[in-house]
């Protein structure tokens, strides 16, 4: 996926998400009442439509699985940093690099332990 297209969604998740609510929430509130006016026995209307309370219900759940703009970066984000470390030029490049790290390490602790055992030698002589 480009990354245009992930901003994009990005930015129009919280609208999409509110818009899929609002709208579940009119339908269903919609259906109820129309529902309650037709059983209602001193008022006579039409039966609701069939499809009005589950379509509420369907705007509802895909207002909850649609991700909101935190969530969808989070989800680049952890996609793109498995790809990277998935990726073999990058393990190849961290071996070297452990390598390096190991022998500058070493070369290190020589200097370190050079000086360690010259200083108590100069210190006896005084």
């Amino acid at each position: 996926m480009s990354l245009a297209l992930i901003v994009y969604l990005a930015g129009i998740a919280e609208p999409l998400k509110n818009f899929l609510g609002l709208s579940g929430v009119i339908l269903l509130v919609i259906g109820v009442i129309w529902w309650l006016m037709s059983k209602a026995e001193w008022e006579p209307s039409p039966p609701p439509p069939k499809k009005l309370l589950p379509s509420g219900a369907l705007l509802l759940l895909l207002d909850i699985l649609v991700p909101n703009k935190e969530t969808l970066y989070t989800m680049v984000a952890a996609s793109t940093i498995q790809d990277i470390a998935t990726s073999p030029k990058v393990q190849e490049l961290g071996g070297k690099s452990l390598d390096v790290i190991n022998k500058v390490m070493d070369d290190y602790l020589k200097d370190v332990n050079l000086k360690e055992t010259k200083e108590p030698k100069a210190q006896q002589e005084k």
